[in-house]
């Protein structure tokens, strides 16, 4: 669980240790320091997967689906890859 800056540094090292992980679900409770938590966040998952999805950019898929413009809006509102 990540709760602070320092939860998520420890996550990402470890996945970082262990190449063989291929699943990784986290889970998110940040309650101290939430704008460095989230910055420390932004920037490993940059570094892990510094390409986007197809589902990610709109521009190298057709439009998929309402439903998934809807989501994309809103995680491009929020600044999110």
């Amino acid at each position: 669980m990540v709760r602070n800056p320092v939860d998520a540094e420890a996550a990402f090292a470890y996945v970082d240790d262990h190449p063989k992980i291929s699943l990784l679900t986290l889970n998110d409770n940040v309650n101290e320091y939430p704008e460095q938590t989230d910055l420390r966040m932004r920037e490993w998952f940059d570094r892990r997967w510094s390409t986007p999805a197809a589902w990610e950019d709109p521009e190298l898929t057709p439009q998929i689906s309402p439903k998934f413009d809807s989501i994309h809006r809103k995680r491009s509102h929020h600044g999110w890859r």
